[in-house]
């Protein structure tokens, strides 16, 4: 029982985690205040075909306390998420079947106006310049953690301010 006599979502028998779920005992230990943060927190819709490159980013994103979100491809982006998701896209621009751009403008013309960082690790300054010019953060790989995290931060708010 909580200090107000409610039991904290005891009927929830656990809560995604990266892992598939959180066990139920660890849940209860959380009280409210725990359960209420896995709600709460800032989502990121990570993108990447290298599972390598995905996986990583996605353990580091988590471990700054960030709901992360992982696709293999743009395609299962575009197939799993609602019409106007809320928090940031992180996104690889070289991706096969569609690229980042290709989502990116995909998204603008739906109307979307969900926060984009893409990062690249080749260098091609008309693709980096079409993907700036929809409104989209720019990084190389190797992303830095600091510059990683300073770029979502800068997109989550813009993203409140538009909001």
């Amino acid at each position: 029982m909580s200090q107000r006599g409610l039991r904290p979502l005891s009927i929830i028998p656990y809560l995604r985690t990266r892992e598939g779920r959180l066990a139920y005992g660890h849940a209860l230990k959380r009280g409210w205040s725990g359960i209420l943060d896995q709600f709460l927190r800032k989502k990121v819709y990570v993108v990447d075909d290298d599972d390598a490159v995905r996986d990583s980013m996605c353990i580091f994103l988590e471990a700054c306390g960030l709901d992360v979100h992982e696709f293999r491809s743009a395609r299962e982006f575009l197939a799993t998420m609602c019409a106007r998701p809320s928090g940031c896209l992180l996104l690889d621009l070289h991706m096969p079947e569609m690229n980042g751009l290709e989502l990116l403008e995909l998204l603008r013309e739906r109307g979307s106006q969900l926060p984009v960082v893409m990062f690249t690790g080749r260098s091609a300054s008309v693709l980096k310049e079409r993907a700036q010019r929809s409104g989209a953060v720019m990084l190389d790989k190797p992303v830095r953690d600091d510059v990683l995290l300073k770029a979502l931060d800068n997109a989550f708010d813009a993203r409140a301010q538009v909001n």
